[in-house]
């Protein structure tokens, strides 16, 4: 599903470099513009949704903001089925789902600059900030014995004693917080021809770390610090936008 969905980002990108080249109406110009997007992210070890602000400081620059919900998923993770009457796929092992909500301030910086609407802009982001990582049991129907009952992962149960998930709900009243940081780098490939809105393409890495330990495995070494790659795809608007004669760009 990763694979497709990034398949699919990486066509989008490419159909509309192609398209977006177009002649320079006004060389003596350039974009200066605020923003307000929202992104879908596949990183490594996950998914995450996002929104961020971006504020013009000048030309080549804009500071940021970000709200983000993640998803964390441990590296040694491997989907399996349950050949039951629920037919329900399960994740041995695993004692927790991890969800991630974490909010930060960044830099943005052009590195190529947006000479036309029609053109790419080339931007290095970064960002910092603190997140809260919520981790959520899992609960399963388990069979001891021919007794069935509702139970946490635990080292006993063998793939033929699970014999179905319980729903999401069970354990909501059981989740801990874990705080941690977090810190991002990417390069940003702003591509819309429409100069009130805003498309783009980012790739980079990300790094954070918590208090503790991220329990999400039972039977498999857990990590406080994780580093992963991601890919990520924004649309949104701009406001208050306009230009700016290109001798400031150097500001």
């Amino acid at each position: 599903m990763k694979k497709s969905i990034l398949s699919i980002l990486i066509i989008i990108f490419s159909i509309s470099i192609v398209f977006s080249q177009g002649e320079l109406a006004d060389k003596d110009k350039i974009f200066f513009r605020n923003e307000a997007s929202v992104g879908l992210r596949l990183n490594t070890n996950g998914w995450s949704v996002n929104y961020r602000r971006g504020k013009f400081v000048n030309p080549k620059n804009k500071n940021l903001w970000e709200i983000e919900f993640n998803t964390i998923k441990h590296i040694k993770e491997t989907k399996q089925f349950i050949y039951s009457e629920a037919t329900k796929r399960y994740v041995y092992g695993k004692k927790n789902y991890c969800f991630d909500l974490r909010g930060g301030i960044g830099k943005q910086k052009t590195l190529y600059k947006k000479a036309d609407k029609n053109s790419v802009e080339i931007r290095l982001i970064t960002f910092t900030g603190a997140s809260l990582a919520f981790l959520k049991p899992i609960y399963y129907l388990v069979d001891d014995n021919g007794v069935r009952r509702t139970e946490k992962f635990e080292a006993s149960h063998q793939h033929g004693t699970i014999l179905d998930r319980k729903p999401f709900t069970r354990g909501i009243a059981e989740t801990t917080i874990n705080p941690g940081l977090y810190f991002k780098i990417g390069i940003s490939f702003e591509h819309s021809k429409y100069e009130k809105q805003l498309s783009a393409l980012e790739i980079g890495i990300n790094s954070y770390a918590y208090l503790k330990k991220l329990d999400i495995m039972a039977e498999t070494p857990n990590h406080r610090f994780f580093v992963a790659l991601f890919i990520n795809y924004r649309i949104g608007n701009v406001f208050h936008g306009g230009h700016h004669k290109s001798r400031n760009e150097d500001l």
